[in-house]
Parts: C-alpha cells; structure tokens; sequence
C-alpha cells in the first residue's frame, strides 16, 4: 500500500495548485453584424456555457470593440417571450428595451465596452443594441418593432437593421470552486495521515 501513497499524494497537490490558480481561456469572435441605430437583435441559437458553482469557479468577461453598441446576456424564457421580426446572419431583430420590460442577467443598456457574467449552466441568448438613434424609437409602431420595420420618427435609419461589423473577445478564468479544493485538501490530508501512522 506504501508505494502509491507518494504518487497520489503528488497528483493531489499537483491539481490542489492547478485548482487554486486556475487557467484563463481566451476566444475572439470576429465580423459579429452591428445593428444600425435603434435597432436590436438577439442571437437565435442559445449559447450553453457550464455553470459556476461549488465544484467549479468561472468567471467570464465579454469586451466588445465598438463602445456606441451594448450586448446583454438574457435567458431562454426572455428570449421566447419576445416578438421577432427579420432573421439576419442568424440573428433576430427585437424591439429595444425602452425600460425594465427585459430582465438581463448581464450587460444591457449602458454596459458600455465590457461587463463580467458568472454562467449558472442555463441556456442563455446574446442581445445587441445599436447607437442610440434621433427618432422616437418606434414608440408609436402597431407592433413594437424597431425601424425599419415597424414605424418610428422620421429621422429613423431605414434600410438594413445592420451597419458594418464588430468584434467580440471572450475571456474565462476558470478554477476549481470551494467545495472541490475541500474535497482535494482532506484526501490530501488523509494520505499524509496513513504516510505518519
């Protein structure tokens, strides 16, 4: 029984360190379709990222590269209750949020270039909002749609819902959570305990 006590105890102080410092895990997502002023879009297909919890700590931060625009992370049930109009490049064109009728679990207006997101494992969506326009924002549309397609001021941008491209660069600290370095350190523990008796 000696002869494996010295090599699992190094394996578990190996992932005790590895679990205390963590990993940074870093993705760029590039030609990401600005939406034009007053209009917003959500991402169609939902983005399943693991949860932060006890066994394991993440943190994500999202940047963006164009600080006139705003993203937003919302779930799945605010996703359906949503009315859609136009699907473009995978993205469906929403009404902007004129208040607190969106509940976001990250982000939104005036997150500015960056915020930070601690994942629960749910299903979650992206929303984009474009530069704040000079119209009335499609308040007195017939279907809450943003221009072009459903009403607004007539200094509103008609035409395409987006205008050029932008860049989004995710970053993932990953570690091990609380629960998990307990479990580790009393293994730890109860090998060193045999080693001394």
């Amino acid at each position: 029984m000696a002869g494996w006590q010295p090599i699992a105890s190094v394996v578990i102080g190996i992932l005790l360190l590895g679990g205390l410092i963590g990993y940074t895990s870093e993705e760029v997502f590039s030609d990401i379709p600005k939406p034009s002023a007053d209009v917003c879009a959500v991402k169609s297909e939902p983005l399943a990222v693991p949860a932060s919890g006890s066994m394991i700590d993440i943190d994500v931060t999202l940047t963006w590269s164009d600080s006139t625009i705003w993203l937003g992370i919302i779930s799945a049930e605010e996703y359906e209750k949503m009315s859609k109009s136009v699907n473009v490049e995978g993205a469906d064109v929403v009404a902007c949020p004129n208040g607190n009728e969106i509940t976001f679990i990250a982000g939104g207006p005036g997150s500015g270039d960056t915020f930070n997101w601690q994942p629960d494992g749910q299903d979650v969506h992206v929303m984009v909002g474009g530069p704040k326009g000079t119209g009335d924002g499609g308040d007195d549309d017939d279907n809450g749609l943003p221009p072009p397609f459903g009403g607004g001021g007539e200094n509103d941008e008609s035409g395409t819902p987006f205008s050029g491209y932008f860049d989004i660069q995710s970053s993932a600290d990953i570690s091990f959570g609380v629960l998990l370095l307990v479990i580790l350190a009393a293994i730890e523990i109860g090998i060193l305990a045999t080693k001394i008796l």
